[in-house]
């Protein structure tokens, strides 16, 4: 059965108050701006670019389809990688990092990525890093994007 992506026209209202309010507090990902479809919740989370990446931004989705949570990154005006380089994508928890996978942006800067959660693995933080190859299992290049 395919996912079901329920994304309303208010979005960009949710992101902009989700900014707004991510300025004040700290975040529970847990249930921050969820969404109800028939079979699928939504959990929207801004991504800031930094360093390198400043004028860069991004979106990352949890999307639940009975048993299963994937989480979806999308990235926008990310600067080219080199060779080898790829981003990579942490999910951070108590001073722990998760690799959830790597990519390369297009021509224009965008990129998207998929990761299928481990039902055990929760996470407060996402951190982008730039890496000089693909196969790390701890960030060795700098943060360039995260929840903060």
């Amino acid at each position: 059965m395919p996912l079901k992506v329920y994304l309303p026209v208010t979005l960009k209202a949710e992101v902009m108050n989700f900014i707004f309010e991510s300025s004040i507090n700290r975040y529970d990902y847990s249930h921050k701006n969820e969404r109800s479809g028939p079979t699928s919740h939504c959990f929207d989370i801004f991504l800031k670019g930094q360093g390198l990446a400043a004028s860069a931004n991004g979106n990352a989705y949890l999307l639940q389809e009975g048993g299963t949570t994937n989480l979806v990154i999308e990235l926008n005006n990310m600067p080219r990688t080199n060779d080898k380089e790829v981003y990579q994508v942490w999910l951070l928890k108590n001073g722990t990092r998760q690799n959830a996978g790597t990519l390369k942006p297009d021509q224009n800067g965008n990129g998207l990525i998929t990761y299928r959660l481990p039902q055990a693995l929760s996470f407060d933080a996402i951190g982008i890093t730039l890496e000089p190859n693909p196969n790390n299992t701890q960030p060795q290049g700098q943060k360039v994007m995260g929840t903060s």
